[in-house]
């Protein structure tokens, strides 16, 4: 009889700085609009939109490797 081997289904780092960097184009927007319906200035919504997806991509990139680390949560899969 010949054993299965156990694997965990995970991610590549390419695949969670893609999937970081989607989601925070979809919060760029979210923020632009929201900061601009406060302060009515398309510049200044824009320059606080980049600089705050820009550091929330950074940040959202190390937690997805972190938890791809984190064997809690993981189902195994026979191969």
């Amino acid at each position: 009889m010949v054993k299965k081997k156990e694997v965990y289904v995970t991610s590549t780092s390419k695949r969670s700085l893609i999937k970081a960097t989607s989601w925070e184009i979809i919060s760029f927007i979210i923020t632009l609009i929201a900061v601009f319906i406060i302060y009515g200035d398309l510049e200044m919504s824009l320059k606080f939109a980049l600089v705050l997806t820009a550091i929330k991509i950074i940040f959202l990139y190390f937690h997805e490797r972190i938890w791809k680390k984190t064997m809690w949560g993981k189902i195994k899969c026979e191969k």
